[in-house]
Protein backbone atom coordinates (compact mmCIF):
# COMPACT_ATOMS: atom_id res chain seq x y z
CA UNK A 1 0.00 0.00 0.00
CA UNK A 2 2.87 2.58 0.60
CA UNK A 3 3.95 1.69 -2.67
CA UNK A 4 0.29 2.60 -3.85
CA UNK A 5 -0.67 5.64 -1.86
CA UNK A 6 2.43 8.08 -1.45
CA UNK A 7 2.83 9.95 2.02
CA UNK A 8 3.43 12.91 -0.93
CA UNK A 9 1.70 14.00 -3.80
CA UNK A 10 3.66 13.70 -7.21
CA UNK A 11 5.60 16.68 -8.29
CA UNK A 12 5.08 18.71 -10.89
CA UNK A 13 7.47 18.54 -13.82
CA UNK A 14 9.97 21.51 -13.89
CA UNK A 15 9.77 23.62 -17.02
CA UNK A 16 12.43 25.41 -18.74
CA UNK A 17 13.01 29.18 -17.83
CA UNK A 18 9.56 28.90 -15.42
CA UNK A 19 9.48 29.46 -11.61
CA UNK A 20 6.51 30.08 -9.90
CA UNK A 21 6.43 30.91 -6.02
CA UNK A 22 3.34 31.39 -4.64
CA UNK A 23 2.53 35.00 -3.16
CA UNK A 24 -1.04 34.48 -1.73
CA UNK A 25 -4.21 33.63 -3.09
CA UNK A 26 -7.66 35.41 -3.79
CA UNK A 27 -11.63 34.47 -4.03
CA UNK A 28 -12.84 32.82 -7.23
CA UNK A 29 -16.54 32.28 -7.84
CA UNK A 30 -16.34 28.76 -8.83
CA UNK A 31 -13.71 26.03 -8.88
CA UNK A 32 -10.57 27.24 -11.31
CA UNK A 33 -10.69 25.25 -14.33
CA UNK A 34 -8.33 27.14 -16.46
CA UNK A 35 -5.62 30.10 -16.25
CA UNK A 36 -3.36 31.80 -19.15
CA UNK A 37 -0.79 34.72 -18.54
CA UNK A 38 -1.63 37.74 -20.23
CA UNK A 39 0.48 38.46 -23.16
CA UNK A 40 1.89 41.68 -22.11
CA UNK A 41 3.78 40.11 -18.67
CA UNK A 42 4.60 44.12 -17.70
CA UNK A 43 0.44 44.65 -16.30
CA UNK A 44 1.44 40.61 -15.03
CA UNK A 45 -2.70 40.13 -15.70
CA UNK A 46 -4.08 36.56 -15.25
CA UNK A 47 -7.44 35.28 -17.16
CA UNK A 48 -9.09 32.45 -14.60
CA UNK A 49 -11.63 30.32 -16.24
CA UNK A 50 -14.09 28.81 -13.57
CA UNK A 51 -16.09 25.39 -13.72
CA UNK A 52 -19.34 27.59 -13.39
CA UNK A 53 -18.55 29.38 -16.46
CA UNK A 54 -17.45 32.79 -14.90
CA UNK A 55 -13.91 34.59 -16.14
CA UNK A 56 -12.06 36.93 -14.97
CA UNK A 57 -9.25 38.67 -15.47
CA UNK A 58 -7.04 39.46 -12.27
CA UNK A 59 -3.97 42.04 -11.85
CA UNK A 60 -1.52 40.57 -9.58
CA UNK A 61 -0.78 42.66 -6.46
CA UNK A 62 2.36 44.90 -7.03
CA UNK A 63 5.39 42.59 -6.40
CA UNK A 64 8.97 42.65 -7.94
CA UNK A 65 9.84 38.90 -10.29
CA UNK A 66 11.67 36.82 -8.48
CA UNK A 67 10.84 38.18 -5.15
CA UNK A 68 7.80 36.51 -3.54
CA UNK A 69 8.53 38.29 -0.23
CA UNK A 70 7.62 41.70 -2.34
CA UNK A 71 4.10 40.80 -1.38
CA UNK A 72 2.92 42.01 2.05
CA UNK A 73 1.58 39.43 3.53
CA UNK A 74 1.97 39.60 7.45
CA UNK A 75 -1.82 40.20 8.12
CA UNK A 76 -3.32 37.94 5.84
CA UNK A 77 -2.01 36.15 2.34
CA UNK A 78 -5.53 36.57 0.70
CA UNK A 79 -5.36 39.79 -1.52
CA UNK A 80 -8.31 41.59 -2.79
CA UNK A 81 -7.61 41.35 -6.37
CA UNK A 82 -8.98 43.54 -8.87
CA UNK A 83 -10.63 41.85 -11.87
CA UNK A 84 -12.64 42.23 -14.99
CA UNK A 85 -15.39 39.66 -14.23
CA UNK A 86 -16.91 38.00 -17.81
CA UNK A 87 -20.25 35.61 -17.30
CA UNK A 88 -21.07 32.83 -20.39
CA UNK A 89 -23.87 31.52 -20.86
CA UNK A 90 -23.89 27.87 -22.19
CA UNK A 91 -26.42 27.22 -25.21
CA UNK A 92 -29.24 24.96 -24.71
CA UNK A 93 -32.73 24.57 -26.73
CA UNK A 94 -35.36 25.89 -24.88
CA UNK A 95 -38.16 24.18 -23.63
CA UNK A 96 -40.77 24.60 -26.11
CA UNK A 97 -38.28 23.57 -28.98
CA UNK A 98 -37.61 19.93 -27.37
CA UNK A 99 -41.69 19.64 -26.53
CA UNK A 100 -42.44 20.76 -30.35
CA UNK A 101 -40.06 18.13 -31.40
CA UNK A 102 -42.35 15.38 -29.48
CA UNK A 103 -45.34 16.19 -30.94
CA UNK A 104 -46.37 16.51 -34.93
CA UNK A 105 -46.32 19.76 -36.82
CA UNK A 106 -48.91 21.51 -35.31
CA UNK A 107 -51.18 24.01 -38.02
CA UNK A 108 -52.29 27.75 -37.57
CA UNK A 109 -55.99 27.35 -35.91
CA UNK A 110 -56.57 30.57 -38.11
CA UNK A 111 -56.43 27.53 -41.36
CA UNK A 112 -58.60 25.17 -39.84
CA UNK A 113 -61.24 23.74 -42.02
CA UNK A 114 -63.92 23.23 -38.93
CA UNK A 115 -64.54 24.70 -34.87
CA UNK A 116 -63.27 21.06 -34.40
CA UNK A 117 -60.34 21.15 -36.01
CA UNK A 118 -59.28 24.71 -34.59
CA UNK A 119 -60.67 23.56 -31.25
CA UNK A 120 -58.04 20.26 -31.63
CA UNK A 121 -55.06 22.65 -32.45
CA UNK A 122 -55.20 25.35 -29.55
CA UNK A 123 -55.42 22.58 -27.46
CA UNK A 124 -52.43 20.57 -28.33
CA UNK A 125 -50.89 24.07 -28.12
CA UNK A 126 -51.95 24.82 -24.48
CA UNK A 127 -50.96 21.07 -24.10
CA UNK A 128 -47.73 21.65 -25.11
CA UNK A 129 -47.41 25.08 -23.83
CA UNK A 130 -47.86 23.62 -19.89
CA UNK A 131 -45.52 20.70 -21.08
CA UNK A 132 -42.93 23.77 -22.14
CA UNK A 133 -43.35 25.61 -18.76
CA UNK A 134 -43.01 22.57 -16.67
CA UNK A 135 -39.95 21.09 -18.15
CA UNK A 136 -38.10 24.78 -18.21
CA UNK A 137 -38.76 24.82 -14.25
CA UNK A 138 -36.91 21.07 -14.39
CA UNK A 139 -34.21 22.77 -16.98
CA UNK A 140 -33.36 25.83 -14.57
CA UNK A 141 -32.76 23.69 -11.81
CA UNK A 142 -31.00 20.51 -13.13
CA UNK A 143 -28.58 23.55 -14.37
CA UNK A 144 -28.69 25.66 -11.15
CA UNK A 145 -27.48 22.61 -9.14
CA UNK A 146 -24.85 21.67 -11.49
CA UNK A 147 -23.53 25.22 -11.75
CA UNK A 148 -23.91 26.12 -8.23
CA UNK A 149 -23.78 22.82 -6.07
Amino acid sequence: LAAKYPKSPPKAPKLPGVTLAPIGFAKAPGGVSALQWHENMKEHKLLVGCETGHAFEMKAPNWKPGQPDSVDSTITFEFEATATHYTFNRPRPTAMSIVESKYPPVGDERDAADAAEKAAIIEQKRVMALEAEQLQKELDEAERIAVYP
